[in-house]
């Protein structure tokens, strides 16, 4: 699939909501499995527990006041790991990666079967903590890590090193 921008996702505008809506099953994304005793339990897909909980953090976007392509937004750019200031938006810059993780979800899409687990209230909750089948992300770290020009700031400072730790899966 062709990543490609998409306003609609870049929008925290309450009228784009359906489109959110839209990205799960009228279930949820749930499946429903009989266990020995033939008792019925949802479950939850991979891809659609990633989704619904991109929408949970749209809708967190718009309780803090965000309504349209102006939210709320601090971030360090993608790259170098320095302040964004060369002139972008850093607002329009969160909604964009807001659609691109969309997408990326999609583009994985997580076949991992979510058990229930009983909550405290003894009811069953998806909280997608399990095995999932996944790539190894070292090839990557290693590649990045290998060129010397991504481990610089942009200022050029020799001293400065930009470090992956914390960000392994």
């Amino acid at each position: 699939m062709k990543f490609k921008e998409n306003d609609i996702y870049q929008d925290l505008s309450h009228e784009n909501d359906h489109y959110w809506q839209e990205l799960l099953t009228p279930n949820g994304g749930f499946l429903i499995k009989l266990d020995e005793e033939g008792n019925a339990h949802r479950h939850g897909i991979g891809m659609f527990h990633q989704l619904h909980c991109l929408q949970m953090i749209r809708q967190a976007l718009q309780a803090r006041g965000g309504s349209s392509r102006r939210p709320y937004a601090e971030y360090t750019r993608h790259g170098f790991g320095e302040k964004e200031d060369d002139g972008h938006d850093p607002e329009l810059h969160m909604l964009h990666c807001l659609d691109y993780l969309r997408q990326s979800v999609m583009c994985l899409a997580d076949d991992t079967i979510e058990p229930p687990k009983r909550n405290s209230l003894g009811r069953g909750a998806i909280d997608g903590m399990i095995t999932h089948q996944c790539r190894d992300s070292k090839p990557l770290y290693d590649m990045s890590r290998a060129s010397p020009e991504w481990y610089r700031y942009a200022s050029g400072n020799e001293n400065d090193e930009v470090r992956g730790e914390g960000h392994h899966h």
